[in-house]
């Protein structure tokens, strides 16, 4: 007899419990969490209860006792996105009787798929797909699926079919269905099928590794497939025989394993495994001995033994992200990560760490990560812990070396996925970036951050309706202190034509955080997208009388007309009031001053800015470079050099650095110290994409035309559709004489980016 299996344990229920049952417990179980605090037990505790509801209903199907099919009491259904002509926040309507007819009519068209197959299922042979196809052409053709809606219902029927586990036929069906629907060839197309459609992508993914083995080892590994779908029970030479290989599969193919071969089958060869006795095993002749890892026994102690059965519900942990891992092909991986390496004394210095870095002790922060690496070094939460802190600090390339090590460990680690997506933002290397925020979405649905970060790599992408469906879905769920989505959503509205829906934005993003001081810059930064200047100002206004900041008089002395210098000043002053070592408002006031012409107030103000408390060096650097300007302009070059080699010095990244060449380029000032920092960040980083463009911008100012383009060509080679680096190229072609590629390139710059042009021109560059 077989122990209780884990996920029963971990809800507390009898093996003799019915889906009722395990939904009464999990509900149960779910009231003694935090989702926010503890996501990871959250997540422990959701695998637990989608493995149980499997295996009561693969116990159903082989006893033929009857199955509760009532919602569980927190699944999340994916949700479809709102039409674009939907308005952000009105009154809710009533909907037609359109789409449920028409998803009525696929679910007809399905119920009959499924009854043909169900009689040809003894006719069918195994590997067979070719009838499966048919089938799935023939209710394509039924004219009840004669509209675009009604096919995609019946695909994501299909798609869910298949996502929901093995039964007899269905390895033929993926192969026919992806055929059918072009899966394998349109996975945004896969993907649009919610957590069915990620779970499938991934398993296509694998499918193609698993043809990419050898004949031999993909003939063994067949076999046991194949074997697997059976459900008498195996050998204990089977088992000792097979089960190193069971591993390797479940290793690299988890979500197609579960999809071709029975998963309770699996679980059960993997319990049996777990109980040979080491007299036993040898007595196979075999030579292998179980690695200790692997136990079964264990498996209340880790997710692994039963948590990747999560790749058969909805809520599967699905890699997205986990294709390119560079662990060898033949040691199957770890078997999830070493949660057990954190201690309590780890988690308080996580803790710890994450206090220090909200309060922008960022040096601290760091030597905390720092110790928390050395005491859990197998653990992908202390490398999330530190490449979120190197983000922070402008060291890209170190937090990328964390990310990756994180990644390895833990696939599905939450900060490793935030700092991978923004780090994929940066790289404008936006398809990376959705998927690894869709990662996130997957494993925590409500995450509303996660939502706010999609939003914006989707309006990178020029797809604004689902940017703007992220958007509306982030504010839904967090309407309070999470001010982005209500301005994202906003700026799409504007760009539709809708100007009543942005100001809806405004006024919604006030109504529900009227006390916090963001809601109201933001809702004033919302109203200067219609160019209404004097309702932004009164935005800031109310929030000075309803949420006293800092940054509200702060926003107020942008917003004033460069003319206003008086309204501006006391503006100033009154940001200055709140916190008198404010180094932004110390920033614009050295900024303003410095228009104004008045050097010495300007140099002054920049001065007292570099001696704030809570300078940090990317800051440091900015400050160090306008003062510079300022002494340049005064006449006074032998300071200005000095700010810029000091500025230069703070500057310990490569994107640091890159912004000190791109500051001085864009001042045309001291360009050789611009080209010597440029190099120094492309020493630092060479796959640094924007300092090659600020490169190619310092040569072609320097006239050194050959060599800008070259500048601008590597730039190119890591980002392609870089509006910028194709325009500045154009015009080095330009001046060597080659008009006709010169044109191409500027032609394809102005149509990524069609204001690229003037942001030229207002360098003096054309």
């Amino acid at each position: 007899m077989t122990a209780l299996p884990a996920f029963l344990q971990r809800l507390d229920v009898a093996e003799t419990a019915d889906e009722r049952s395990v939904r009464r417990a999990y509900a149960r179980e779910l009231k003694l969490i935090d989702q926010e605090t503890d996501p990871a037990e959250f997540q422990s505790l959701r695998e637990a209860y989608d493995a149980a509801l499997h295996w009561l209903r693969y116990r159903s199907e082989n006893t033929g006792e009857g199955v509760d099919v009532s919602p569980s009491p927190a699944t999340v259904q994916p949700k479809p996105e709102p039409p674009a002509e939907t308005p952000a926040h009105g009154p809710a309507t009533a909907t037609t009787a359109s789409p449920g007819a028409e998803v009525s009519q696929a679910d007809a068209v399905f119920t009959a798929f499924q009854q043909r197959a169900a009689g040809s299922a003894g006719k069918m042979a195994a590997t067979d797909d070719a009838p499966w196809e048919r089938e799935l052409k023939l209710s394509l053709a039924d004219e009840r699926l004669s509209s675009i809606v009604e096919r995609d219902a019946f695909e994501r029927m299909v798609a869910e079919l298949l996502a929901a586990g093995w039964q007899p036929g269905h390895e033929a069906l993926l192969i026919a269905a992806a055929r059918v629907f072009d899966w394998n060839n349109d996975r945004r197309r896969v993907e649009s099928h919610g957590y069915a459609g990620a779970l499938l992508n991934n398993a296509l993914e694998q499918r193609a590794m698993f043809d990419l083995q050898t004949d031999e080892v993909r003939g063994q590994q067949r076999k046991l497939i194949e074997r697997l779908r059976r459900a008498d029970e195996p050998s204990t030479r089977e088992l000792v025989l097979h089960s190193p290989t069971l591993e390797t599969l479940i290793a690299r193919f988890p979500e197609w394993l579960a999809l071709v071969a029975s998963v309770p089958c699996i679980v059960d060869w993997r319990e049996r495994n777990s109980q040979v006795p080491a007299w036993r095993r040898k007595l196979t002749f075999t030579g292998w001995r179980k690695r200790a890892s692997a136990s079964y026994g264990d498996a209340q102690h880790s997710t692994f033994n039963w948590g990747w059965l999560l790749v058969l519900a909805f809520m599967a942990l699905v890699r997205i992200a986990n294709n390119n891992s560079t662990g060898s092909p033949d040691t199957p991986s770890a078997p999830g990560p070493a949660m057990a390496q954190f201690t309590p004394a780890s988690d308080t210095l996580l803790e710890h760490a994450g206090q220090q870095a909200d309060s922008g002790d960022w040096t601290g922060a760091l030597a905390t990560c720092n110790q928390i690496v050395s005491e859990a070094p197998k653990d992908a939460r202390a490398y999330g812990c530190r490449a979120r802190i190197y983000l922070l600090l402008g060291r890209n390339g170190e937090a990328r070396r964390d990310v990756e090590h994180a990644a390895l460990l833990d696939s599905s680690n939450h900060v490793m996925l935030r700092v991978r997506g923004i780090l994929a933002m940066h790289d404008k290397s936006y398809q990376d970036a959705l998927a690894d925020f869709t990662r996130i979405i997957q494993l925590f649905p409500n995450d509303a951050w996660a939502y706010t970060h999609r939003a914006l790599a989707y309006e990178q992408e020029k797809q604004p309706r689902q940017s703007l469906a992220d958007a509306l879905e982030s504010i839904r769920l967090q309407p309070k202190n999470n001010s982005t989505p209500y301005l994202i959503a906003a700026r799409l509205q504007h760009a539709k034509g809708e100007p009543k829906h942005v100001e809806t934005q405004a006024a919604a993003l006030i109504a529900a955080d009227g006390d916090n001081p963001e809601a109201y810059t933001t809702a004033a930064e919302i109203r200067m997208l219609l160019g209404q200047r004097k309702a932004a100002l009164d935005v800031l206004d109310r929030g000075a009388a309803a949420a006293p900041d800092v940054n509200i008089p702060l926003y107020r002395a942008e917003l004033l007309p460069a003319s206003d210098l008086a309204g501006r000043r006391a503006a100033l002053a009154a940001a200055l009031a709140f916190d008198p070592k404010n180094s932004a408002a110390l920033q614009l006031r050295g900024a303003l001053e410095a228009g104004a012409r008045n050097y010495e107030a300007a140099i002054s103000a920049y001065t007292a800015a570099l001696d704030a408390r809570t300078q940090n060096d990317r800051n440091r650097a900015q400050l160090l470079l306008e003062r510079g300007v300022v002494r340049f302009k005064q006449g006074n070059v032998a300071a200005s050099e000095a700010d810029f080699a000091a500025a230069q010095a703070a500057s310990k990244t490569a994107i640091g650095q890159n912004n000190v060449c791109w500051y001085l380029a864009t001042q045309n000032i001291s360009l050789h110290t611009a080209l010597a920092t440029c190099n120094a960040a492309l020493e630092e980083d060479s796959t640094l994409a924007s300092a090659y463009d600020s490169k190619g911008f310092v040569l072609l100012r320097m006239g050194r035309y050959s060599e800008s383009e070259t500048a601008y060509t590597a730039s190119l080679a890591l980002r392609p559709k870089s509006a910028e680096s194709l325009y500045g190229r154009g015009l080095a072609k330009r001046k060597l004489g080659r008009h006709r590629d010169a044109g191409a390139d500027i032609n394809a710059a102005v149509s990524l980016k069609p204001q690229v042009a003037s942001q030229f021109a207002a360098y003096g560059v054309n």
